[in-house]
C-alpha cells in the first residue's frame, strides 16, 4: 500500500503544471480498477453470496411482518382486502402463465439439442434437473402466491402484502434462472462446461473414497522392495481401484462425447467450440492421474508388465486416432492442427505421472507420442503441406518438453521420426518446406540438448545430430537446381554459415555467451561437457556428407565446407572458455582437430579439383589457419598449413584453371608473415620436397607457377579497399612477402632474372 501511495504521489507531481488534469485522471483509473476488481470477485462469489441474500430477504420480512400489518391493516380495512386480494389474484395469475415460459425454454433446448447431439447426450441436457426444478418451483409458488388470495382476515392483510411479495422475487429470480440456464443447455462451450464439471466431481468423489478406505489394508502391505528413496508404488491404493474397476467409467464416457464434440464442431466450422472439446479432454486427463497418484507402472526393460497398460489413457488416445482419420478425409487442416496440440497438451500431462523407481520410462507419455508421429505421418500423403509443418514443430515441442524433464534418450526417438518425414517431404514435389521445417526443427533440438542436465543428453545428441545428417544425405540424393539450389535450402537451418536462423547463428552466440561465465560457472561447465559430447566423432556424418556433396557436384559443398570451418572454430572458442572444465577442454580441442581433418578426403583429381576451387577452398584454409593461430591452437594451425601445402601440390598438378598451386603457395607464405620464423622454415624445406617426390606436378606446371609467383611479388602494393585477406596479409609486410614468393619460385624453378614479367597480376 506504502509502495502504491509513493507510486501515484511521483505521478501526481503537483509542482508541475497541469497537476489537476492528472488526479482526475489518476482517480479516474482507480475507480475503473476497484470496480473491476469488485465485479470480478462478484461473479466468483455469486453462487456464495447468492443464499445469504437471500436469507437476509426471508429473515428481514419475518422481522418486520408485525410491524409492517399495524402500519398497513387499519389503513386497509375490509374494502383494502377485497381490492388486496384482486391484485393478488391478477398477480398470481400473471406468473402462473409466466411458468409457461420456462416450459418454453425447456422447448427450445430439446429443439436447439436434438439435431446436433448424440441422443445420450441429447437426453442428458434435455431432461436437465435444475430447469426442471425451476419449472416446478415457479409453477408452485405462483400458485401459493394466488391461494394468498383466499385469506379474509383483515389482521393478515400486511402478511399477505410481504409474502406475496417475496414469492414474486422468487418467481422473477427463478424465471430468469431458467433463461440462462437454457441459453448454457444449448451453448456447446457450456455443455462441455457442464460435462466436465459432472465428470470432475465424479472423479473427486471416488479419490475421497480412496483415501477413506486406504487405511483398512495394512501398511506392511504397501512395501514393493525399492531401494530407499525411491518413489513408491501405492499398492494400497491400486488394490481398491482394482477392486472397484468401474469407477472411471464416467470419466471414460466423458472423454468420449468431449472428443464427439470436437468433431460435430469441427464439421460445421466452429473452430472455438472444437478448441473447447479437446482442452476439457486433457483437464479430464488431468483430473483422472490425480486421482490415480502413484498407482501407475512403467516399462521395464525385458520385462512385459500388462499393469502398465491404462484403460481410460488408451480410450482417450484412440478416440482422438478416429477423429484425426476424420480429419484428414475432409482435409480439415485447423482441426488437424487443433489434435497435434492436443497431444501435445497430453504428453505433457502424462510426465507429471509419478511413477515407482528412479529413471523410469515415461511410458503413456511416449504412447502419446507414438500417436502423435503416426497423425504427422499420416497426413504426409496429402496435400496439407502446412499441417505436416505445424505436425513436425509439435513433434519438436513434444521432444522438449521430454528433455525439459530429464528424458533425453526418448527425445531422440522422436527426433529421428522428423528427420525421415523431413525426407519423405523432399520426395514430393511442392513439399520442400516440410524438409526445411524438419531440418529448423532438428537444430532447435540440437541447442536445447546442449542444455540438458540428465545422463543420457551426450546420446541424445549424438542421435540428433545423426539424425540430421541422414536426413541431409538422402536429401542430397534428389535432383537439384544449379543455381537456386532446393537441396541447400533443405539443409540450411542445420549447416547453413550465411542464415541468421541457422545452428551455426546460434551456437556463436551461446559460445560468444560462454565467454562471459566465470571460472567454476555451473552452467557453463554443463554446457562445455554437453558440447563435447555433440561434437564426439562429428567428422563421421561430416566426412560422408562432404563426399556426397564433391561426388554429386551439389551446390551444399560450399555449405559443408563452410560448416566445417565454422564449427571446427566454436569448438576451440569454447574450449577456451573459463567455466570450460580441463576434461572438456581437450575433447572440444580434439573434436575440433578432428572435424577440420575431415577436409583432407576431399578427391584430388582434376574435375574435383575444379568443383571444389569454385568455392575458394584456398581461402578457407587460410582463414582457418589465421584464425588457430590467433587462438594460439598449434595443432590447428600446423593441420591447416599441411592441407593447404598438400592440396596445392596434389590438387595443383592438374590444370584446373584456377592456378591451384600458386594461389596455395601465396596463402602458405602470407601465413609465414602471421606467425612466428619458424614456419617459414618449414614453408622452404616442404616446398623442394613436394616437388621432387612422385606425386609432384609435371615441370610444366611448376615452372608456370614459379613465373606467377615472380609476377605476383613484382605486382605487390597497398590496395585501399582491399578484400581479400591473402593480400591484406602480403600488403602488411612487402619487401618481406616478395622476399617468400621468389624464394618459393626459385626453388621450384630456377629462372633467369630477365624472364620475370613486369605485367600486373
Amino acid at each position: 500500500m506504502k509502495g502504491l501511495i509513493s507510486t501515484l504521489w511521483s505521478q501526481l507531481d503537483i509542482r508541475s503544471a497541469g497537476w489537476p488534469e492528472r488526479l482526475r485522471a489518476i482517480l479516474v483509473g482507480l475507480t475503473i480498477r476497484a470496480g473491476s476488481q469488485l465485479s470480478q470477485k462478484v461473479r466468483r462469489r455469486r453462487r456464495a453470496i447468492e443464499p445469504f441474500v437471500w436469507t437476509f430477504v426471508f429473515g428481514g420480512a419475518a422481522l418486520i411482518a408485525d410491524a409492517f400489518q399495524t402500519l398497513v391493516g387499519p389503513r386497509l380495512g375490509e374494502p383494502g382486502l377485497k381490492t388486496l386480494s384482486d391484485v393478488v389474484i391478477a398477480i398470481g395469475g400473471a406468473m402462473i402463465g409466466a411458468t409457461t415460459i420456462v416450459a418454453s425454454f425447456i422447448l427450445f433446448a430439446m429443439q436447439v439439442n436434438v439435431e446436433r447431439l448424440p441422443y445420450r447426450l441429447f437426453y442428458r441436457f434435455s431432461s436437465d434437473g435444475r430447469l426442471l426444478r425451476s419449472f416446478a418451483a415457479a409453477f408452485l409458488l405462483s400458485i401459493g402466491l394466488v391461494s394468498l388470495a383466499f385469506a379474509n382476515d383483515p389482521n393478515y392483510s400486511g402478511h399477505i402484502i410481504l409474502a406475496g411479495l417475496v414469492a414474486l422475487a422468487l418467481i422473477l429470480r427463478l424465471l430468469f434462472h431458467a433463461y440462462r440456464r437454457s441459453l448454457r443447455l444449448v451453448d456447446p462451450v457450456s455443455q462441455l462446461d457442464m460435462l466436465v464439471e459432472n465428470s470432475a466431481r465424479d472423479i473427486r468423489r471416488w479419490s475421497r473414497r480412496f483415501d477413506w478406505l486406504t487405511p483398512l489394508i495394512k501398511a506392511e502391505e504397501n512395501k514393493v522392495g525399492w531401494r530407499r528413496g525411491e518413489p513408491e508404488l501405492d499398492v494400497r491404493r491400486a488394490a481398491i481401484m482394482n477392486t472397484n474397476k468401474g469407477w472411471d467409467i464416467s470419466v471414460r464416457k466423458t472423454i468420449a462425447q468431449a472428443i464427439a464434440f470436437s468433431r460435430q464442431a469441427a464439421e460445421r466450422g466452429d473452430l472455438e467450440v472444437s478448441a473447447a472439446a479437446l482442452s476439457s479432454v486433457v483437464q479430464l486427463n488431468r483430473s483422472y492421474i490425480a486421482a490415480k497418484g502413484r498407482t501407475f507402472q512403467a516399462r521395464a526393460i525385458m520385462i512385459d508388465n500388462p499393469m502398465v497398460t491404462d484403460g481410460t489413457v488408451n480410450a482417450t488416445l484412440e478416440e482422438l486416432r478416429r477423429v484425426r482419420a476424420a480429419a484428414i478425409s475432409r482435409a480439415d487442416e485447423p482441426h488437424l492442427e487443433q489434435l497435434y496440440d492436443t497431444h501435445l497438451a497430453l504428453i505433457e500431462t502424462y510426465l507429471e505421472i509419478e511413477y515407482p523407481g528412479i529413471g523410469r520410462s515415461p511410458s503413456h507419455a511416449l504412447l502419446a507420442a507414438g500417436y502423435l508421429e503416426r497423425s504427422v505421418e499420416a497426413a504426409l500423403p496429402t496435400t496439407l503441406i502446412d499441417t505436416v509443418m505445424q505436425g513436425v514443430r509439435t513433434l519438436s515441442e513434444a521432444a522438449k518438453r521430454l528433455i525439459a524433464k530429464g528424458h533425453s534418450a526418448e527425445a531422440a526417438g522422436i527426433a529421428g521420426k522428423i528427420g525421415m518425414i523431413g525426407v519423405t517431404g523432399a520426395l514430393k514435389r511442392d513439399a520442400l518446406p516440410i524438409s526445411i521445417t524438419a531440418m529448423e526443427q532438428l537444430a532447435k533440438l540440437q541447442l536445447a540438448l546442449l542444455f540438458a542436465e540428465d545422463a543420457n543428453s551426450g546420446y541424445a545428441a549424438r542421435q540428433v545430430r545423426d539424425a540430421a545428417f541422414t536426413a541431409a544425405t538422402a536429401m542430397l540424393a534428389l535432383p537439384d537446381l544449379p543455381i537456386a539450389s532446393s537441396q541447400s535450402r533443405a539443409i540450411a537451418p542445420y549447416f547453413s554459415s550465411t542464415e541468421f536462423q541457422s545452428l551455426r547463428s546460434d551456437l556463436t552466440t551461446l559460445v560468444n555467451s560462454l565467454q562471459e561465465l566465470n571460472a567454476g560457472s555451473a552452467l557453463g561447465e554443463r554446457f562445455s561437457h554437453n558440447l563435447a559430447e555433440w561434437a564426439e566423432q562429428l567428422y563421421e556424418g561430416v566426412r560422408k556428407l562432404l563426399k556426397s556433396a564433391v561426388d554429386q557436384r551439389s551446390q551444399v559443398t560450399l555449405d559443408i565446407i563452410f560448416w566445417i570451418c565454422g564449427i571446427s572454430e566454436l569448438l576451440i572458442a569454447a574450449s577456451r572458455a573459463p567455466s570450460a572444465s580441463d576434461h572438456s577442454r581437450k575433447e572440444l580441442e580434439e573434436a575440433a582437430h578432428w572435424l577440420f581433418s575431415s577436409l583432407t578426403f576431399i578427391p584430388r583429381d582434376k574435375e574435383t579439383a575444379q568443383w571444389v576451387e569454385a568455392f575458394s577452398f584456398i581461402d578457407q584454409l587460410f582463414e582457418f589457419a589465421a584464425m588457430a593461430n590467433n587462438r594460439e591452437w598449434d595443432e590447428g594451425l600446423d593441420a591447416a598449413f599441411d592441407l593447404l601445402l598438400r592440396w596445392g601440390f596434389e590438387a595443383g598438378g592438374k590444370l584446373t584453371g584456377w592456378d591451384t598451386l600458386q594461389s596455395a603457395l601465396t596463402a602458405a607464405g602470407a601465413l609465414t608473415l602471421l606467425v612466428d620464423p619458424s614456419l617459414r622454415v618449414r614453408l622452404l624445406a616442404r616446398v623442394p620436397a613436394a616437388a621432387a617426390s612422385n606425386k609432384a606436378p609435371s615441370p610444366e606446371i611448376l615452372a608456370r607457377t614459379a613465373r606467377g609467383l615472380r609476377v605476383r611479388a613484382a605486382a605487390l602494393r597497398t590496395r585501399e579497399f582491399e578484400v581479400d585477406a591473402v593480400n591484406q596479409v602480403l600488403a602488411s609486410d612487402i619487401p618481406a612477402a616478395r622476399a617468400i614468393l621468389r624464394e618459393m619460385a626459385d626453388l621450384l624453378s630456377p629462372e633467369a632474372p630477365d624472364d620475370i614479367g613486369a605485367e600486373p597480376y
